[in-house]
């Protein structure tokens, strides 16, 4: 039963499309004597429709006046201070790219998270300078490879 009530549906639409491709002209010419026919109602319609709403709209905001600025003043604020904070995390974030770039020759670095090297009490076997538990011993003197001259 459903296919039959889908190809009883199917063949109406191809009827009307036909019809419609067949009689276009005629179609649009009736449809636009219509319009020009209910022109002038629809024209006056829609000027009285205006002018009752422009009515209303005025009538509205002059009883509601204080909370319309009042909210229009909050929503510049909020906007204002928007812009200010984007202003300066542009400007924070671009002398951080600076910085990374000018000291450790990348813009992508990344910041250790925590900063606790512990107690600076281990030395080195060849030149004795001091080191952090975790730091590369071979920073100061690459192994005993150089010397250092003392001032």
């Amino acid at each position: 039963m459903q296919a039959y009530c889908e190809r009883n549906c199917e063949e109406r639409r191809a009827q009307k499309r036909l019809h419609y491709q067949e009689n276009r002209e005629t179609i649009l010419e009736q449809r636009h004597e219509r319009y020009l026919e209910n022109r002038d109602v629809i024209l006056k319609e829609i000027s009285e429709n205006r002018e009752v709403n422009s009515a209303q709209n005025h009538e509205y905001y002059f009883e509601n006046r204080d909370d319309i600025l009042d909210e229009r003043h909050k929503n510049d604020v909020e906007n204002r201070q928007a812009t200010i904070d984007r202003v300066i995390n542009r400007r924070q974030s671009t002398s951080e790219r600076q910085l990374k770039s000018a000291v450790f020759g990348s813009s992508n670095f990344v910041y250790p998270k925590m900063n606790n090297l512990g107690p600076l009490n281990t030395e080195c076997q060849y030149c004795e300078a001091a080191h952090f538990k975790d730091e590369l011993k071979s920073m100061c003197c690459h192994n005993g490879k150089l010397s250092h001259f003392s001032v």
